[in-house]
């Protein structure tokens, strides 16, 4: 796979001690892109970035930032600058001094590194506290200095490795709307580590959803929303997570495809070519997508197991089929109780079909 752009990775593999951690990982990021990895514990996000970072060395493959091969370069000379979970500021030293510090070391002239600080600190609102130390300050203003000290050397590329995870609820969605506000006003491009899916969804142009160290996926947060390619990407992304419903295929022909759900209900689809009677698979819905409807109308009946008020919206969990907790958003408030009984119906346009290998089936590949 050949892949160009501002940063290019080909074929990258990471191993240590004999196990592979990095596996073959070929991606493109355009210039002024906000790039967001994303994929449980371990699956090796972190390692990816301080690979790029130049923190770890390549065991395979080809790493180039603007056209220049990186492979053995060394950290401070690829023109990236990151910023980690930890704020790593230096206790002893004014947020001035933090700021400034790789600047002089660079030996820029005084009055360069004084127009930096000056322009940074107004950026960032940091102006006020120039002259305190970090332990005088609050969380989110740290994280501000960790981020303004990434911005002063003027890096080609930014490293942001899950930077807001040790912040509360109320300050993280602040930084949150900061960063976003921030990269639409710089332009800059950046590569940030999240395992939070609201940061992931609303800050990157571009979502990498990493398995076991490898792509699983790369889209825009609606594509791999609304079209996973396989049931591990529909599972990880969205909150709640996509319902999913194990179905065997009792037949298919040219008009539709007929499934039976958890070894009980019966469900038909649009046709799905890709599927062979006796085949079994996965149906997967959202629960947005899941229909209340009157009992005489409904596909399906079913009893209240638990309710949440969420203000703007209202989380009902069913027990579907005796073996099955189905989550089902409805907006606004509701009167439904636990034990109450709830009609509802998969609209069958809004299903997720896939196989036994858990790859989308679509009829059309190009939907």
């Amino acid at each position: 796979m050949t892949v160009s752009g501002f940063l290019t990775l080909h074929s990258v593999c990471k191993d240590y001690h004999g196990t592979r951690i990095v596996k073959n990982i070929s991606l493109s990021v355009n210039q002024g892109e906000f790039v967001v990895f994303v994929g449980p514990s371990g699956c090796g996000k972190s390692t990816l970035l301080r690979l790029i970072a130049g923190l770890e060395t390549l065991s395979s493959g080809t790493l180039s930032i603007d056209g220049l091969v990186m492979n053995t370069v060394e950290p401070s000379r690829r023109g990236v600058a990151m910023v980690f979970q930890s704020y790593a500021l230096y206790p002893h030293m004014t947020v001035r001094q933090n700021m400034e510090f790789n600047l002089r070391i660079a030996k820029l002239p005084a009055r360069e590194i004084a127009e930096r600080i000056s322009d940074v600190a107004r950026i960032l609102r940091l102006e006020p506290y120039l002259n305190c130390k970090p332990a005088t300050l609050s969380g989110g203003q740290r994280q501000r200095v960790a981020i303004g000290r990434a911005l002063v050397r003027k890096p080609k590329l930014f490293l942001f490795d899950e930077p807001l995870s040790n912040l509360d609820a109320e300050l993280r969605n602040h930084m949150r709307i900061e960063l976003a506000t921030l990269h639409r006003k710089l332009g800059a491009t950046t590569l940030y580590v999240t395992h939070d899916q609201v940061e992931a969804m609303t800050l990157a142009d571009r979502i990498v959803v990493l398995r076991d160290g490898g792509i699983e996926q790369v889209g825009t947060p609606l594509e791999l929303y609304q079209k996973p390619r396989t049931r591990f990407v529909a599972g990880f992304i969205g909150s709640p997570a996509m319902n999913f419903i194990p179905f065997t295929v009792q037949k298919t022909d040219q008009s539709a495809t007929y499934l039976t759900l958890a070894d009980t209900a019966s469900f038909k689809t649009p046709p799905h070519p890709l599927l062979q009677d006796g085949q079994t698979g996965t149906l997967g819905i959202r629960a947005e997508d899941i229909r209340m409807a009157a009992p005489q109308d409904a596909m399906f009946h079913s009893t209240v197991m638990l309710v949440e008020h969420l203000g703007a919206t209202t989380l009902l969990y069913v027990r579907f089929l005796e073996s099955i907790t189905l989550a089902i958003q409805t907006t606004g408030t509701t009167p439904l109780q636990s034990g109450d009984c709830l009609s509802f119906s998969f609209p069958p346009a809004r299903c997720h079909i896939f196989d036994q290998h858990g790859l989308t089936c679509r009829p059309d590949p190009h939907q």
